[in-house]
């Protein structure tokens, strides 16, 4: 009885998986937006070329998915 039940939950879960995984697009909106960041920061205190917006949490270790917050 349980290998059933583990036979028909198997792919309930490789869809939800599936779906909760993030997209190259997720992850390129992403990317996108912290450039965007970045060059906006530049450009209101132009003396400082070196600045670098960073993120962290969820984004970088990949446990995000398209409605994620960006840290």
């Amino acid at each position: 009885m349980a290998a059933a039940a583990e036979d028909a939950l198997t792919p309930i879960l490789e869809q939800l998986c599936d779906e909760l995984l993030p997209t190259a697009e997720d992850a390129g909106k992403r990317t996108d937006l912290i450039r965007r960041i970045q060059d906006c920061l530049q450009d209101v205190n132009p003396s400082v070329s070196n600045v670098e917006v960073v993120p962290f949490g969820s984004f970088v270790s990949g446990f995000y998915d398209s409605a994620s917050d960006l840290d």
